[in-house]
């Protein structure tokens, strides 16, 4: 059998390369997202005290939670945290 590469295998390791970069990613999003729920003060903290002022509260755990939840691919990679990962 010759060094040729068959086109089937050839397509099999094109898929097999993108799943496993895709895969990398989905791990390091899943990283820089719980990292950046980490560092959210704790639920019921002081953080979140309310004001006089309802322009002055700070946004609540949950909203902070679900921002970081819908945080893009391109947004996470932007993220210092991604090259910790």
């Amino acid at each position: 059998m010759s060094g040729k590469k068959s086109p089937q295998f050839l397509f099999i390791l094109n898929i097999m390369t993108k799943t496993i970069h895709r895969y990398e990613n989905a791990k390091k999003m899943m990283f820089v997202k719980e990292r950046l729920k980490s560092d959210l003060p704790p639920k019921g903290s002081a953080f979140y005290r309310y004001y006089s002022d309802p322009n002055k509260n700070p946004r609540s755990h949950y909203e902070l939670s679900k921002e970081i939840d819908n945080m893009t691919l391109k947004e996470c990679k932007n993220h210092p945290y991604w090259n910790q990962s």
